[in-house]
């Protein structure tokens, strides 16, 4: 894996490269929803066992937790039984931990998992994804490297897609994504384009909705991070198009009200608040 063929902001991939000349510490990677911190973390984890993203899954030198909706105890656990088992690889990292959403875990499990990092393991590695970086107590962060996974800007966007996309389509989907590269990714991802229509079926649908309905609709969006996300940004941008356009004052009441709730929703979406929660108090206005 060639990080410099990543798309990345540039004090991201230098960071990045940096830390790849020798990664012997635990690193946290944060940065907003659909930034591409997963992808970026098996990036990673390719190059430093010198394996393909694809066969990651199933190495046993890997381990990959993500408890978006749970406390996270059991994966800690889990952790520390897992870098207890002798390795058998002839390696300076032998063995690596993805842990995906560290700041959704609870204030237990975040101090069982700086136990775990004061063991300091040689052999071992911690990798973690992190939304808000403010969640994560500093005795943490001190002894971690934290790289910001930034937005990159719509010229360098442009020119890593032109080959394969038109520029309009680029640019659509650059809006739509507020520049976060994982988000992006999928967008214009063949096999994932349906995920934006049915966020904009889901869109139109709640705006034309009883409020019974609307509750409905929305308790779809509570299983898919990534469907919520493109769903309050698809809101937010109709919001702003008709907040910028001659409407009634009643219609112009509602469109803030929507305004307000969706950059809301995303917000905490980017917060790592549990996604059942998010919904529900954005039905609650």
């Amino acid at each position: 894996m060639n990080f410099e063929q990543l798309l990345l902001e540039d004090s991201t991939k230098n960071n990045l490269i940096n830390y790849l000349t020798r990664p012997n510490q635990n690193l946290i990677l944060y940065g907003p929803a659909g930034s591409g911190k997963r992808s970026l973390a098996l990036a990673i984890i390719s190059q430093i066992l010198n394996i393909s993203i694809e066969k990651i899954i199933h190495d046993p030198r890997v381990l990959i937790l993500d408890n978006l909706e749970s406390s996270g105890i059991e994966s800690v656990l889990a952790i520390s039984q897992f870098l207890k088992l002798k390795s058998n690889f002839n390696q300076v990292i032998s063995r690596i931990v993805l842990i995906e959403n560290l700041d959704n875990y609870s204030v237990e499990a975040k101090n069982a998992l700086l136990k775990t990092l004061e063991e300091n393991i040689d052999d071992s590695l911690i990798i973690m994804t992190v939304n808000n970086l403010n969640l994560i107590p500093p005795t943490i962060r001190s002894r971690t490297i934290n790289i910001e996974v930034k937005k990159v800007d719509l010229d360098k966007i442009r020119d890593y897609f032109i080959n394969n996309f038109e520029n309009d389509e680029i640019e659509r989907i650059y809006r739509l994504s507020d520049g976060l590269v994982g988000l992006m990714n999928r967008l214009l991802n063949d096999s994932t384009k349906g995920l934006e229509l049915e966020a904009r079926d889901l869109a139109a649908a709640y705006l034309t909705s009883d409020n019974r309905h609307k509750v409905v609709l929305t308790q779809q969006l509570m299983k898919d991070k990534v469907l919520s996300l493109i769903f309050f940004k698809i809101l937010q941008q109709m919001s702003i198009l008709k907040l910028s356009q001659k409407i009634n004052p009643k219609d112009q009441k509602q469109w803030i009200n929507i305004l307000k709730k969706s950059s809301a929703a995303i917000e905490n979406i980017n917060q790592n608040i549990q996604l059942r929660l998010i919904i529900l108090k954005f039905n609650s206005n």
